[in-house]
């Protein structure tokens, strides 16, 4: 007899014959279904079930046979049954390669088995903390909340007795002085894995599928009362884990006390992402200040050559009044191309070094500027950083940098240095980090060696985790510096939600 595999009502019938027999194997467990296989040959599906269920009550060992019905069981679409037959492998490198590849080719299949995956491993971790913490009341609260999870999504679980035990423990307050003890010198959290959520603005080498919506709204403002607002919405839609596509449209202005100049932008991306570790972004659109148009671009291209080491080359053209932050070229629309190139080195967990270097290049204009109609030329400029921080735990890092920058030509129109140049020691530091909350603040002190002037500057980073798909992020900072012969100080806000709607 054969059977067309596309028929709906052949599948259908395949189902409830497997899933009996799954039922059937659960109710008797000494029949092995935990650790049975079963392999669909020629002969009716059923039929095969029966013989390769038996035939593995005898051996329930059979890694090649366990495989084959991993294999098959993808092939019928009962992918959740083929993914829980994976844990069941004997472990070894063979054996893990081929639950790599078999977990693979399910996911490529069956996207809700990575929500399984990432609530399983999120789970663990949690149960792995638990039971290696003797924080009485909080895991008192937490091991209950665990257990009823395990209870309901892995009740197979081997560590449900022992952490039954200890939330038995932890509510009748009967830990001794000596677990107490033993448990504070095993107390090492571990780090909870990375969501599917993601987003340009979080971490563009996770490019997932779905939708994520990024409302954001920045704000500068410096001591010669020149001011950039604006705000919108960036959205990003990924058809597969190679391709996307997104949009983003904003408003605001850029004012100073004489004058004020609205803003509108609309922008759309590509993303593309060919394999694993490198992706390719770019955005194109059109800001409109005031009653003129200009163009804007933005190209990247982000590799990760070895975990320890990545960089991304870029490109930029905008408005260079909003590049400089110039409060004379607010009526003034001139362009700014940008080049840069960045990389970022790991030596080991705590150090890390991190530099740039970028090429800028202005257009020629003519302007009215201090009462004098004047033509200034186009001007080339370069900048330079390199810097290494060092983390000391969780919650300290520490590090040094050094920044170069020098133009063709010193214009009074825009901050156009010739050998200028910084050294600074820089900090920051965690006053708060859950998993759902992380406050940290930062700061900065150098020296100006052309400018025989100090730099300073405070920063701070702020992050709320709604929940698993809403994130919300401040950035801030305060910047005291010189700039040609006097000081300058700036400072500037941005708010963004990153939220994911469909994954």
């Amino acid at each position: 007899m054969k059977f067309k595999v596309g028929k709906q009502s052949f599948c259908s019938s395949l189902n409830s014959c497997i899933y009996a027999i799954l039922f059937y194997a659960l109710a008797f467990p000494n029949s092995g279904l935990a650790k049975t296989t079963f392999l669909l040959d020629n002969s009716t599906p059923s039929d095969s079930v029966k013989i390769y269920l038996h035939q593995l009550r005898q051996n329930p060992n059979l890694d090649d046979v366990r495989i084959k019905l991993i294999d098959q069981l993808i092939n019928y679409g009962l992918y959740s049954i083929a993914y829980e037959q994976i844990n069941y492998l004997k472990p070894g490198e063979n054996a893990d390669s081929s639950s790599e590849a078999l977990k693979q080719k399910i996911l490529k299949n069956y996207k809700p088995i990575s929500g399984i995956i990432y609530r399983d491993s999120k789970l663990e971790l949690e149960k792995q903390n638990l039971l290696n913490s003797i924080n009485i009341k909080q895991d008192a609260d937490n091991s209950g909340r665990l257990l009823s999870k395990l209870n309901k999504y892995k009740p197979d679980d081997p560590d449900l007795l022992n952490l039954s035990i200890m939330v038995d423990k932890l509510f009748a307050g009967k830990f001794n002085e000596k677990e107490k003890k033993k448990s504070a010198e095993n107390n090492k959290p571990v780090k909870l894995p990375k969501s599917n959520f993601t987003s340009k603005n979080v971490n563009p080498f996770d490019f997932h599928k779905g939708l994520k919506v990024v409302p954001t709204t920045y704000i500068y403002h410096d001591d010669v009362e020149f001011q950039y607002l604006v705000g919108g919405i960036n959205a990003e839609v990924g058809l597969n884990n190679i391709l996307g596509f997104g949009v983003n449209f904003q408003r605001g202005h850029i004012r100073i006390p004489e004058k004020l100049m609205r803003i509108k932008r609309a922008e759309v991306s590509l993303f593309i992402k060919p394999v694993k570790n490198l992706l390719l972004s770019a955005n194109i659109g059109e800001d409109l200040i005031g009653d003129e148009k200009s163009p804007t671009a933005d190209v990247e291209l982000k590799y990760e050559v070895f975990p320890k080491f990545k960089f991304n080359i870029s490109y930029t053209r905008n408005d260079a009044a909003l590049v400089f932050n110039s409060y004379h070229l607010i009526s003034k629309r001139i362009l700014v191309n940008l080049a840069r190139l960045r990389g970022e080195y790991s030596f080991n967990k705590s150090v890390k070094l991190i530099g740039y270097y970028e090429l800028l290049k202005t257009n020629n204009t003519v302007m009215a500027f201090e009462s004098v109609k004047r033509k200034f030329p186009s001007n080339y400029g370069n900048n330079f950083l390199i810097g290494i921080s060092k983390g000391f735990g969780k919650y300290f890092t520490a590090g040094v940098e050094y920044f170069y920058s020098d133009f063709e030509n010193t214009l009074p129109i825009y901050y156009s240095p010739q050998n200028y140049s910084h050294q600074s020691l820089y900090c920051s530091i965690y006053i708060f980090k859950r998993s759902r909350v992380k406050i940290n603040f930062g700061g900065k002190f150098g020296y100006i060696s052309n400018e025989d002037s100090a730099l300073k500057e405070l920063n701070s980073k702020m992050s709320f985790t709604v929940y698993s798909k809403l994130i919300i992020e401040l950035n801030a900072y305060y910047n005291l510096t010189k700039r040609y012969s006097g000081n300058y100080d700036s400072s500037a806000l941005s708010i963004s939600a990153y939220w994911s709607l469909i994954k």
